[in-house]
C-alpha cells in the first residue's frame, strides 16, 4: 500500500493527484460506520489539506470518524502558514478576494445529513494571476445611474457576432449527431495554453468580510502585504463575486474623507467574477424553465428521463447543474433539427447537402427557433413556446459558458 500511494503523495501539483487521491481513499475506506484507520487519516490529511474545509471534513466522515471543524481549520492554516513563506515573483497582480476563509468563529458549523459538518465559506486561498501593469484600469469604474441603454442592450454586431457563434454550434452538431450530415464535420480548433496560476494562502485573521470594519482591515492586510505605501498606491483590481463587490464599495465610501489615497482605498477596484456570471446565468435558466404546469419538457421532467438527479431547482450545485444544462441543450437542439429537417430520427438517410445549402438551413433553423420573438406556430401551443423559449435560454448559456471557459 504505502508502494501504492507515494508516488501519487508526492505529485502534489500533478493535475489528477486529487481525483487518484479520491480514488485510493473510496477503494480502501471502511463502511462510513466503522472507525477509520490510521492510513485513512494521513492520506485524507495529506491529499485534502490543500483544498478546502468542506472536503476534508467531508472524507473524513464518510470516513466514519467525526472530526471538529477546530482540527481541519487548524491543519488548513499551518498548510497555509507554510505556503506564505514562499515569496511571489514581483508584477501586476488579480486578487480573487471571493469565498476567503476567515471566519470570525472557527467552530461556525452548519449541521448537515449523516452528520455531515460544513463551514460557511469554502476556500482559504487567494488565488493571483500575473498580468502587465498596463492592464489594469487606472479610471474610475463609474457608477451604475450613469449607464445608458447603450452601454448594456446588445448592438446590431453583438447580434451578428452571436449568429455566428450559434450557426458554428449548430453545423457542429448536424456533422457529428446526424448521418446525412457526417461529410461537413471539420477538426475541432486547436486549443490555447492558459498559464498556470499562482496561489498564495491568506493568513487566519478572525475577520468577517460581510462587514465594513472588518473588511477594511483585510483591504489594509492586503495592500500592506503587496508593498503598498502612500508614495506607491497603484490601482488593484479585486475580483468577486456581487455580494463582495458590494462590500467593497462600502468600506471605500466609509473611507472617503481619509487622508491619502492609500487610507481611503481608491485602490481598491472591483471587479464581478466571470465564473459568478455562469453560474448566475444557469441558476436563472433553471430557476425559470425547472417546471411548468403539465412538466412535460421542463428541466423537472428531464432531470428524471436522464437521471440527473443531483441536479436542485435552485442550481446550487454548479457542476452537477452546468453538466446537466449542456446536456439538456443538446438533447433540445437535435429534437428542434428534427422537427425543422423533417426527420424522424439523425440516422435517417437523405440526399447529401451542399456547403450552400448547410448555410441556409442553419440561418432558416434560428429565424424559427431562436431569434423568433413568438416561437407559438399553433394556437395555445404552450409545449411548443416552453422548448423552442428553453432552447434559446440554453444556448444562450452555452455560449456564455464557452466564451469565459
Amino acid at each position: 500500500m504505502t508502494n501504492l500511494t507515494s508516488p501519487t503523495y508526492i505529485r502534489t501539483s500533478g493535475d489528477r493527484s486529487q481525483s487518484v487521491a479520491m480514488l485510493i481513499i473510496a477503494t480502501i475506506a471502511n463502511h462510513r460506520n466503522h472507525r477509520a484507520s490510521a492510513l485513512q487519516v494521513i492520506m485524507s490529511l495529506g491529499f485534502l489539506s490543500r483544498t478546502c474545509n468542506d472536503q476534508l471534513l467531508t472524507i473524513l466522515n464518510h470516513a466514519g470518524m467525526g472530526v471538529s471543524s477546530r482540527t481541519a481549520w487548524r491543519i488548513i492554516s499551518e498548510n497555509a502558514a507554510t505556503t506564505r513563506a514562499s515569496p511571489i515573483a514581483a508584477g501586476g497582480e488579480i486578487w480573487s478576494y471571493d469565498n476567503v476563509n476567515i471566519m470570525v468563529n472557527v467552530q461556525q458549523v452548519r449541521q448537515g445529513h449523516r452528520s455531515e459538518m460544513k463551514n460557511w465559506t469554502s476556500r482559504l486561498t487567494v488565488p493571483i494571476r500575473h498580468i502587465p501593469d498596463e492592464g489594469l484600469s487606472t479610471e474610475p469604474r463609474g457608477r451604475r445611474r450613469d449607464l445608458t441603454a447603450k452601454d448594456i442592450l446588445p448592438g446590431a454586431e453583438d447580434i451578428s457576432s452571436l449568429r455566428k457563434r450559434f450557426s458554428a454550434r449548430i453545423k457542429a452538431v448536424l456533422s457529428t449527431r446526424f448521418t446525412a450530415f457526417a461529410s461537413h464535420k471539420k477538426p475541432p480548433p486547436k486549443r490555447k495554453r492558459v498559464p498556470a496560476s499562482t496561489y498564495r494562502p491568506l493568513e487566519l485573521m478572525g475577520a468577517n468580510e460581510a462587514t465594513t470594519a472588518d473588511n477594511i482591515t483585510i483591504l489594509r492586510k492586503f495592500a500592506t502585504e503587496a508593498g503598498m505605501s502612500e508614495d506607491n498606491c497603484w490601482d488593484q483590481e479585486i475580483i468577486g463575486d456581487q455580494a463582495t463587490c458590494k462590500n467593497i464599495r462600502g468600506a471605500r465610501r466609509l473611507r472617503e474623507d481619509d487622508v491619502n489615497r492609500l487610507e481611503k482605498l481608491e485602490w481598491a477596484k472591483e471587479c464581478p467574477g466571470d465564473f459568478h456570471f455562469v453560474w448566475e446565468g444557469g441558476r436563472c435558466t433553471c430557476i425559470t424553465f425547472f417546471s411548468s404546469p403539465k412538466n412535460v419538457g421542463s428541466l423537472a421532467h428531464l432531470k428524471d428521463v436522464v437521471d440527473r438527479r443531483t441536479v436542485d431547482s435552485q442550481g446550487k450545485k454548479f457542476n452537477p447543474m452546468d453538466e446537466f444544462l449542456h446536456h439538456a441543450c443538446e438533447a433540445h437542439l437535435i429534437a428542434a433539427l428534427l422537427e425543422h429537417l423533417g426527420m424522424e430520427s439523425p440516422d435517417e438517410d437523405v440526399p447529401e447537402k451542399t456547403e450552400e445549402e448547410l448555410d441556409d438551413i442553419v440561418e432558416s433553423f434560428m429565424d424559427k427557433f431562436i431569434f423568433k420573438q413568438s416561437c407559438s406556430n399553433r394556437v395555445d401551443d404552450s409545449l411548443f413556446e416552453l422548448c423552442t423559449s428553453l432552447l434559446r435560454h440554453l444556448m444562450l448559456y452555452t455560449d456564455l459558458r464557452q466564451c469565459i471557459r
